[in-house]
């Protein structure tokens, strides 16, 4: 393990001399060789079926002392989604596609919302084109159900600041995370959601391009 860290050490080394290499890769490469060897630290090349025998039955054992929602990952907040799915898993790769301006970046926030309000779990979410004020007002249109062209403007009758102020807090003790940074690539992308997964143990990230 110490001689992986001493070579991964050497090759970061030597690529942040070389004056041809970019600063951005650099970093990327470094975070995810360091990531690499605190991953493999924990993982095991092979394993007794008795080791992952004992491992399953603790799982099941843990799994019928739920609350037998049936959720075993991250809910969505959508009952018949969550029943498909039993929830996201760990490992998921998940694509909505769909034409412009039918719904994506609203249905994936609702998801962030539901996930992180409802459920407390630490989400990410990288926005690559909208800034992250515009997704919180965004968030904020829907849990309060105020119009959101009269939020944009400024616009609130007097009855909706109290509202407005309540699912605001709502919102703030959430454990949501956005990054708004415009055009990054995937080694920056990927470079940042490995730090926010390693600092803020997300269970989520949500990533809202095109």
């Amino acid at each position: 393990m110490l001689r992986r860290l001493i070579h991964a050490c050497t090759d970061i080394l030597r690529e942040a001399y070389d004056s041809q290499s970019e600063v951005e890769g650099v970093l990327s490469k470094a975070q995810q060789d360091i990531f690499d060897i605190l991953k493999d630290q924990k993982q095991r090349t092979y394993q007794s079926i008795n080791v992952v025998l004992n491992e399953t039955f603790a799982e099941i054992e843990r799994l019928h002392h739920m609350d037998h929602t049936g959720i075993i990952g991250v809910p969505s907040g959508y009952v018949d989604l969550d029943n498909m799915t039993a929830g996201f898993q760990k490992g998921d790769l998940i694509i909505l596609a769909g034409r412009p301006s039918m719904g994506k970046t609203a249905f994936g926030l609702n998801i962030a919302r539901n996930a992180a309000v409802e459920a407390n779990v630490p989400i990410g979410v990288f926005s690559l084109e909208m800034s992250a004020m515009q997704l919180v007002q965004r968030l904020l249109c829907a849990e309060s159900e105020i119009d959101s062209q009269r939020l944009r403007t400024g616009r609130l009758r007097e009855n909706e600041w109290p509202k407005l102020s309540r699912f605001a807090g709502r919102l703030a003790e959430s454990p949501i995370f956005i990054d708004d940074t415009a055009g990054l690539d995937i080694l920056k992308l990927s470079a940042r959601a490995r730090r926010m997964s390693l600092e803020k143990d997300v269970g989520l990230i949500i990533v809202d391009y095109l």
